[in-house]
């Protein structure tokens, strides 16, 4: 029997690719949570909002301010992931 769904794991993963084609690093993980760094949070959260809605994922809640942002997502079978994006610290 093959798998219809993706695993956390390939979540996570097309996920992290996606965050990456937006400036987006992601530094570290955990279960349904990526850790990632932008130079301007705001601007690589309001990027990857419009990078997801091409795809299977959707908006669950977000949260934006100066140094961190919050982004939670839902994927086709309604597990839920955050992105959380820190400023870059120079």
């Amino acid at each position: 029997m093959t798998a219809m769904y993706a695993t956390s794991a390939e979540v996570q993963q097309d996920l992290t690719d996606l965050c990456s084609t937006v400036g987006i690093t992601i530094e570290n993980t955990a279960p349904a949570l990526l850790y990632g760094t932008a130079t301007e949070p705001r601007v690589a959260l309001s990027q990857l909002r419009d990078a997801l809605a091409a795809t299977i994922y959707r908006e669950r809640s977000v949260r934006t301010g100066d140094e961190e942002s919050y982004l939670t997502v839902l994927d086709a079978i309604e597990r839920t992931t955050t992105i959380k994006i820190r400023r870059n610290l120079t």
